[in-house]
């Protein structure tokens, strides 16, 4: 009898181990791998930048962590399974029948539908940063259906490979949830990139194979490309048996509970973006939970995250929107600028808003500090300092990036 069974070797999966085996050794946990081949994908996704394959992937051996895990303990089983009716639910694999009080599912899903807009599968790419490996790059022309973090880091990475580019949004704009200023600057900058940006509302949106091309209609124009890419697509159980747990979908609550007290889910299961950075800190984050038993939520406004691109771009806390909900007229805007190292380059832009005490409550930062610069500034925001508290650190960035420079 297990403490937990982890469903799936992908990134999840494996920081959950590492991060539950560490909190409290005497458990009794296990992993499937689930089909997963994690050295197979870093060796094919060598070449991408940590934007679309994740830092963690980019820099540690699968192979070496699935060891590491075994050594501390963790019973690493490499196969793949299903769920099976019982008092605790019972996960049978080719080999062995496992059982548990706690189950959780980080794969063992496909992102593919039978049928997207008219398109059989074949016609077009479902976008999931973990699994780029089967990705035929050699396409000149690319539309990426729905513009979140992880789409626009693709589009940036196809356009700076000269592709031509079609990023289509619903929205009137790129990330409305985030912050407008610093969302309109990273749209000027895929603009100069080459990457064309069109708002269609998807009542409006049309796609069919017409020979080698597929046709992208709307009410405005008619695109021939030859490869289209869904983002956004939520994933589909893929042999699980969870009829057996008397779900059809794992549905979660804010723990990550589904509504079978003995399953949980993280990774590409939760809905939102489908970001590396976010997985590891959701992944840590549950198996402390499940470890510690803590009733708590997570803190989403308190996590960085954005992508590792050129320009990167990472936020924590507030936007100026929701910033002036809460408080009223009465936060501070402060600007810091930098001018750019490569030719070409967008200038740093990082945007710190405070309260009406000066706290900090949120920053956002577009350019290349973002993604070491970021940390600092998430600490500051969890810790609750003000801008006097900040100012010395702001200091430090100042030096950093000699021409720094403040604008209120």
């Amino acid at each position: 009898m297990y403490d937990l069974v982890i469903i799936g070797a992908n990134l999840a999966g494996i920081v959950v181990a590492r991060t539950a085996i560490q909190t409290k050794p005497s458990q009794r946990i296990a992993l499937v791998c689930q089909g997963e081949q994690p050295q197979l994908m870093m060796e094919k996704l060598a070449g991408f930048p940590p934007s679309l394959t994740g830092l963690a992937l980019a820099t540690e051996s699968w192979l070496a962590a699935l060891s590491e895990l075994a050594a501390a303990g963790i019973d690493v089983v490499p196969e793949s399974g299903c769920f099976y009716p019982g008092l605790p639910p019972i996960f049978q694999t080719n080999t062995r029948q496992l059982q548990a009080s706690r189950y959780l599912l980080a794969g063992g899903y496909s992102q593919e539908p039978s049928h997207w807009f008219g398109l059989a599968p074949a016609d077009y790419l479902a976008l999931d940063l973990f699994r780029l490996q089967s990705w035929d790059f050699s396409p000149q022309s690319w539309a990426l259906i729905g513009a979140t973090p992880a789409s626009i880091a693709l589009a940036q990475f196809l356009a700076q490979q000269g592709k031509t580019v079609y990023l289509l949004t619903r929205n009137s704009h790129l990330l409305p949830a985030e912050d407008q200023s610093l969302a309109h600057l990273l749209q000027v900058y895929l603009q100069v990139l080459g990457v064309t940006i069109l708002s269609v509302p998807e009542t409006q949106l049309q796609l069919h194979r017409d020979g080698k091309t597929i046709q992208v209609s709307h009410a405005q124009q008619t695109l021939a490309v030859e490869q289209v890419v869904r983002n956004g697509g939520h994933p589909q159980p893929q042999g699980l048996n969870l009829s057996a747990l008397g779900l059809d979908f794992p549905t979660v609550t804010a723990q990550f509970q589904t509504y079978h007290p003995a399953l949980y889910v993280c990774g590409p299961w939760l809905r939102g973006y489908a970001l590396p950075a976010l997985v590891l800190q959701e992944s840590r984050w549950l198996a402390s939970f499940l470890v510690e038993k803590k009733v708590s939520s997570l803190d989403y406004l308190a996590l960085p995250y954005g992508i590792v691109s050129e320009p990167s771009w990472f936020r924590v806390g507030l936007t100026e929107a929701q910033a002036k909900d809460r408080y009223g007229q009465g936060i501070q805007i402060h600007y810091y600028t930098a001018p750019p190292k490569i030719e070409k380059g967008l200038q740093d832009t990082l945007k710190i808003i405070a309260g009406p005490s000066q706290q900090l409550l949120g920053a956002h930062w577009l350019g290349e500090g973002a993604p070491w610069g970021i940390s600092l500034l998430a600490l500051g925001y969890q810790q609750g300092w003000t801008l006097d508290t900040l100012r010395p650190h702001l200091a430090l960035i100042e030096q950093e990036f000699q021409g720094f420079r403040s604008a209120t």
